[in-house]
Formats: structure tokens, C-alpha cells, sequence
């Protein structure tokens, strides 16, 4: 009787680690190999809908270098999801897609064969000034 409860206790046990390991490959924190996610970038800007610039920025500009740190100091922290998302200031490339919206909201989709996934991050506004100006640059 009580080796019918250890082995239950076990069981559950073992289920619990499964289930945590699951959910913790799934919606934990993750970090992004900015190596992979190099330019040249195309940027486009939706507002409501309406795409109202798409320009081209190439690696080697001092756009493009700003894009490229910024994504190489925020390789950290980004977070699996499932929803989709409103494009707003978008930056391509052949291998992602970095959709910035106005409340700091961040949607990394990544392109690259056999890596497809959608990650966020959340910054406050104020973390994506200099981003956003090297996407609005003339």
C-alpha cells in the first residue's frame, strides 16, 4: 500500500517536471543571435493600414549600424508568441521581420529555414529612440 503511494507521488512528480519543461520551452525568456540578423534592412511604415514609407537602409550606413547594434544590446529577454500583430514601423530583412509599435511593444519574426517563430519584448518608448530615428532618417 504505502509502495502503491510512492510510486503515484513519482508519477506525478515526473509529470510536473514534463509539464514545466514544456511551457518553459515554449514561453521563456529567450535569446536571439543578432549575428543572424544582419541587414541590408527595408523599412516600411504602416499607419492604419496604409503603408505611407518604404525606404531601404543599407548595413554599412549609419542607419544600418544603429539597427544592427540595437539588436545586438537587445538579444536578451524576448518571449514566444502566438498572437499576430498590426505591422506599425517594420524592418525586414531576408531572414526577420522587427514590427516596433508606438507603446514600446517589439515583434521579432524569424524567417530563417527552420527557425520560423514570432518572439516579443516589451521596452519602454523612450529604449527605442534611437532606433526609431534610424528608421525615420532621411
Amino acid at each position: 500500500m504505502q509502495r502503491d503511494h510512492v510510486r503515484l507521488a513519482v508519477v506525478v512528480l515526473l509529470l510536473v517536471v514534463a509539464l514545466f519543461s514544456i511551457a518553459w520551452n515554449l514561453f521563456g525568456p529567450r535569446k536571439i543571435d543578432p549575428t543572424l540578423l544582419s541587414g541590408p534592412y527595408q523599412v516600411r511604415i504602416d499607419l492604419n493600414g496604409d503603408i505611407f514609407t518604404i525606404k531601404a537602409i543599407p548595413s554599412e550606413s549609419a542607419e544600418g549600424q544603429t539597427i544592427t547594434a540595437w539588436l545586438t544590446a537587445n538579444c536578451n529577454g524576448w518571449r514566444r508568441s502566438f498572437t499576430t500583430y498590426i505591422p506599425h514601423h517594420t524592418i525586414e530583412t531576408n531572414d526577420f521581420d522587427l514590427n516596433i509599435h508606438p507603446n514600446g511593444l517589439c515583434i521579432l519574426n524569424i524567417k530563417r529555414k527552420g527557425q520560423q517563430k514570432q518572439l516579443t519584448r516589451e521596452f519602454i518608448p523612450e529604449e527605442l529612440q534611437e532606433l526609431l530615428e534610424a528608421i525615420r532618417a532621411k
